[in-house]
C-alpha cells in the first residue's frame, strides 16, 4: 500500500520519516478572526473602560497644601513638593496654567468639601481623582472615644477598621448592628425608658463611623473587599431593607407578569373576576390593572408567546409529565434554550 509517498509494509515504514509533501505553517492561509458577538464587545468595552479609570491617579490634598503662617519650610521641603508637583503635571500631560487651575480647585475644596466643589473638580479634570477624606485620620479612633464608652468596643478594633482592615471593619459593622437591633428593642413606655434610650447608640454616631469606615477604604488605595456586614448597616441606615422604591418596583412587576400570564392562559382579555382569580388579587387591584394602558400590550405579548412553537413544546412536556411517570420515564422540565 502507498501512500504520500511512502511504502507500508506491516507496520514499517520505508523512505524518509519526515513527511516531505505537508504544507508549512508559513504557507497556510491565516484563519479568518472569528466575529465577536454582542455580549463579548460589551464586556470587552467594560474591561477597557474600567482599565481606563483604573490608571486615573489618586490625589492627596497635601501634594498642594501651602505651610500654615507659623510654620517654616525647609528648602528641601519647597523642592520635594515642586517635585511632586511637576511629575503630576507630566504625568498627565498637563502646561503649567492646568496644574495652577487643579491645585486652586483641589484647596479650595479641602478648605470647603461641598458636592459643588467636588463635581467642579471631576467635571474639569475627569483624569484625575483627588482624596476626598475629611473625618479620618490617626486621631480618629480619639474623637469616638467619649460617644461609643458604655457599647463595650474594643480601641483597637476601631483603629483597624479606620485603617481600612477587612476583619475589623466586619467586627465592628456586627457590634453596630447588634446595638442597633438592641435600641429597636428598648421598651417605649414605663418607668425609666426615656434614660435607657438615652444610653443606646445614636444614629449620628453609627453613620459618622461608617463614613470613616468607607473614607480609610478610600484613603488605603488597594484592593478591599467590602465586608457584607457594612453592606447590611449602610443599607439599614440609608433606607432599611423594603424602602418605598422597591415595593413600587415590585408592583410593577406584579402587574406587568400578571398581565403577561393572562395572555398565556386566556384567548380574549379576562374579566376582572377572572383575572382577580387567576393572580390571587383583589377585585379592585385586578380592575385598576386592567384599566392600565400597558395591560393590552403585555397581554398582547403573553399571546404570542402562547403561540409559539416552544411554549407549546414546554406545555406539552409539562402535560405529559405524569404520565411518564407513571410509565416509568423520568419527568424534567426543558431548559430555556429547547
Amino acid at each position: 500500500m502507498i501512500r504520500r509517498g511512502n511504502k507500508r509494509r506491516g507496520n514499517k515504514r520505508r523512505g524518509n520519516k519526515r513527511t516531505k509533501h505537508r504544507a508549512s505553517n508559513s504557507d497556510q492561509a491565516p484563519r479568518p478572526e472569528t466575529p465577536l458577538s454582542g455580549l463579548q464587545r460589551f464586556e470587552e468595552d467594560a474591561r477597557q473602560k474600567r482599565r481606563s479609570w483604573l490608571r486615573r491617579p489618586q490625589i492627596h490634598p497635601s501634594t498642594f497644601e501651602e505651610p500654615l503662617e507659623n510654620e517654616v519650610e525647609t528648602a528641601e521641603e519647597v523642592a520635594e513638593r515642586a517635585r511632586k508637583q511637576n511629575e503630576l503635571a507630566k504625568k498627565l500631560g498637563w502646561e503649567p496654567e492646568r496644574l495652577a487651575r487643579f491645585k486652586q480647585l483641589v484647596l479650595r475644596y479641602g478648605k470647603d468639601p461641598t458636592i459643588a466643589n467636588y463635581l467642579q473638580i471631576r467635571r474639569d479634570f475627569p483624569e484625575a481623582e483627588v482624596e476626598v477624606g475629611i473625618f479620618s485620620g490617626i486621631d480618629a479612633p480619639f474623637k469616638l472615644e467619649e460617644k461609643l464608652a458604655g457599647q463595650d468596643f474594643d480601641p483597637l478594633l476601631i483603629a483597624g477598621a479606620l485603617d481600612a482592615d477587612e476583619p475589623d471593619i466586619d467586627a465592628v459593622c456586627l457590634r453596630l448592628l447588634e446595638l442597633l437591633e438592641a435600641r429597636r428593642n428598648l421598651p417605649k413606655e414605663g418607668v425609666g425608658f426615656i434614660e435607657e434610650r438615652r444610653k443606646a447608640i445614636s444614629d449620628a454616631t453609627v453613620n459618622y463611623l461608617i463614613v470613616e469606615m468607607f473614607e480609610a477604604i478610600d484613603r488605603c488605595g488597594s484592593w478591599i473587599r467590602i465586608p457584607a456586614s457594612l453592606v447590611v448597616l449602610l443599607r439599614e441606615q440609608l433606607c432599611g431593607s423594603n424602602p418605598d422604591v422597591h415595593q413600587l418596583y415590585l408592583t410593577q412587576q406584579r402587574f406587568r407578569q400578571a398581565a403577561f400570564n393572562a395572555g398565556l392562559n386566556f384567548q380574549h382579555k379576562p374579566s376582572v373576576r377572572k383575572l382577580a382569580a387567576a393572580a390571587g388579587v383583589s377585585r379592585g387591584t385586578a380592575q385598576r390593572w386592567l384599566a392600565d394602558k400597558h395591560f393590552q400590550r403585555l397581554f398582547d405579548d403573553g399571546r404570542r408567546f402562547a403561540a409559539s412553537r416552544d411554549f407549546k413544546k414546554w406545555k406539552k412536556t409539562v402535560e405529559n409529565a405524569p404520565h411518564e411517570k407513571r410509565a416509568g420515564a423520568p419527568a424534567g422540565v426543558p431548559s430555556k434554550n429547547t
